[in-house]
């Protein structure tokens, strides 16, 4: 038998994730946290059941998740697979995707608020793991990898980054 977390809406996060908004494909899913402090209906509604949008964009050697859900402004997620313990790359046959689950939690008081698996689209998924797969045959500094990621928050804005995702 192998360990399984247990997740459950209503139960506290039973890890620690890093950050506000975080990506892992450790594990075997992929899997975006999101801690939100104070977190309205409105907000939670927009994670559990609005109109998903995910693009991906690789700037400097890191890679970015911008991720649109329901009502809510787009959010950024750097991601690097180096800083991943096991992952596994899967083929994307067409017509399919990669299936991501988003946890929403009350930061303040860590409790799952939100479990949804959401599968992103073909092309979006094929970038996505082609950008992991040139990532993991290049060589990684985590220094290195931490000062690219501010430059880049110091250089763009959430809604620059998806500007640019309209022009790739």
């Amino acid at each position: 038998m192998s360990d399984f977390t247990k997740l459950a809406v209503g139960s506290p996060l039973p890890f620690n994730a890093p950050g506000e908004i975080c990506f892992t494909m450790s594990g075997g899913i992929p899997t975006l946290v999101m801690q939100l402090p104070g977190l309205t209906t409105e907000e939670i509604q927009s994670v559990k059941k609005g109109k998903a949008k995910f693009k991906v964009i690789d700037l400097d050697g890191v890679i970015f998740w911008l991720i649109k859900l329901g009502t809510l402004e787009w959010m950024d997620v750097p991601y690097s697979p180096h800083l991943d313990k096991e992952i596994s790359i899967p083929e994307i046959p067409d017509g399919m995707g990669l299936d991501i689950q988003i946890i929403l939690v009350e930061a303040t008081t860590h409790i799952v608020k939100v479990l949804r698996l959401i599968t992103i689209p073909t092309n979006t998924s094929r970038s996505f793991l082609k950008k992991v797969q040139y990532e993991l045959q290049q060589p990684f500094n985590f220094n290195e990898y931490g000062l690219k990621v501010q430059k880049i928050y110091a250089s763009y804005s959430t809604a620059a980054l998806v500007k640019m995702t309209s022009t790739n």
